[in-house]
């Protein structure tokens, strides 16, 4: 009995072994390809929140950051390259800014900014956070044609 317990057990952990390597070969390893003369527009919304506290951030961030427009958008074509990392830094930045004056005005501490091609969030979920992790984004915006970047805000 302990010998076919013992079979059984190791038949499963192959199989286990087996699906979760076929399952994790395709995770992250292929990046979506581009045509090099591909022209891509990203418009970018900073999404302030229309409640009270909103109209507050936006009063206090135009005040402090006049020359930022809303939305803005700069356009690469093929590839996206580290010149393409300059406007979403600018965004990102600016979208930091809001959700700190958020997170004075309504108290919560955790506020948090996420970015999305989805006003709702339920499109792509974007990261700016470093200069790959933007890379991999426009790569991914360009070629799925998600051309719109949404902030989200949680407070």
């Amino acid at each position: 009995m302990k010998t076919a317990n013992k079979v059984l057990l190791s038949a499963l952990l192959i199989t286990l072994t087996v699906a979760l390597t076929g399952c994790l070969s395709g995770f992250g390893s292929s990046s979506p390809s581009v045509e090099d003369n591909k022209v891509t527009t990203i418009n970018m919304y900073v999404n302030i929140p229309t409640d009270t506290v909103g109209i507050a951030t936006l009063a206090l961030v135009k005040v402090t950051n006049g020359s930022f427009t809303d939305p803005t958008s700069f356009t690469f074509t093929g590839m996206p390259d580290a010149s393409a990392t300059q406007p979403i830094l600018s965004y990102y930045t600016y979208c930091q800014a809001v959700r700190a004056t958020i997170s004075q005005i309504s108290g919560n501490k955790n506020a948090s900014v996420t970015f999305n091609t989805k006003r709702d969030g339920s499109g792509y979920a974007l990261d700016f956070s470093n200069t790959k992790a933007i890379l991999r984004s426009l790569l991914i915006m360009a070629a799925y044609d998600a051309t719109n970047v949404y902030a989200i805000y949680k407070y």
